[in-house]
């Protein structure tokens, strides 16, 4: 084992990660042929240039581990915080979408006409501007702009 630690070093390396599975599962992380340090559990394991975030040394030797991280990174290159994001913005988006179809249920019974300028706004409305397009209709039984 020490002999491909200084090959891959030799091979300009910049670290070697052992993974040691019998007894204490840990990770010896090696910066220099004989230098390290043992990581285990929850403790990162940074590599500057080659990993974005810090990884829990844990997903290296724990599957489910290593998929709440994997989950994890996809989400943060995706642009959400967490999982419970991306509930809330589907959430918010079946919200909208239930507004859109009430909308235009209720124009239908108040024989409301939809032209395109009305559909196209009904359409790029977020949720608040159609809950509030919702009750001015549903308060003066026409559309707002109609005089």
């Amino acid at each position: 084992l020490r002999d491909k630690i200084e090959e891959y070093f030799g091979a300009g390396a910049k670290w070697v990660w052992v993974v040691r599975l019998k007894g204490e599962r840990c990770v010896e992380v090696y910066s220099a042929p004989g230098v390290f340090t043992t990581r285990s559990g929850m403790d990162p394991i940074e590599a500057q240039g080659v990993l974005a975030l810090p990884v829990p040394a844990a997903a290296l030797y724990d599957r489910s581990v290593a998929l709440d991280v994997s989950l994890r990174n996809l989400l943060r290159r995706a642009g959400y915080r967490d999982i419970d994001e991306i509930r809330q913005e589907g959430v918010a988006q079946g919200r909208a979408m239930q507004l859109r179809a009430t909308i235009v249920d209720l124009c239908e019974l108040l024989e409301i006409a939809i032209d395109p300028t009305r559909r196209a706004r009904i359409a790029d409305a977020d949720v608040d501007a159609l809950e509030a397009l919702y009750a001015e209709i549903k308060r003066a039984r026409r559309w707002p702009d109609d005089g």
